[in-house]
């Protein structure tokens, strides 16, 4: 999209070019996984997240774990996690292996 060779072959995501420029939707039976680094001059620690579905797992050291139902609650005010603690512990389950694969490339 910008024209810039990837130098990155080892990541598996899919273009979201086409919901970008509105061509085209993306489908979301696949996973999303993301890490963020720390930031010392904000002072912000790292976290992550991983949706699947309308489910989003939010992970950070500083505010703790979180379960967001991002179709009812876009807004991610309503933490799910004591209501739905088996898919909650099924998503915090699959960031961590997902964290550690993508930490060990």
């Amino acid at each position: 999209m910008a024209g810039i060779a990837d130098e990155a072959p080892y990541l598996d995501g899919i273009s979201l070019a086409g919901a970008l420029t509105e061509e085209e939707q993306v489908p979301l039976e696949r996973e999303f996984f993301w890490e963020t680094g720390k930031h010392e001059e904000l002072k912000r620690s790292g976290w992550g997240a991983l949706r699947k579905g309308d489910l989003k797992y939010v992970h950070s050291p500083k505010e703790g774990e979180f379960l967001f139902d991002i179709g009812a609650d876009p807004n991610e005010k309503t933490d799910l996690k004591a209501e739905r603690p088996d898919q909650f512990k099924k998503l915090r389950k699959r960031w961590g292996e997902l964290a550690k694969q993508y930490r060990e490339r």
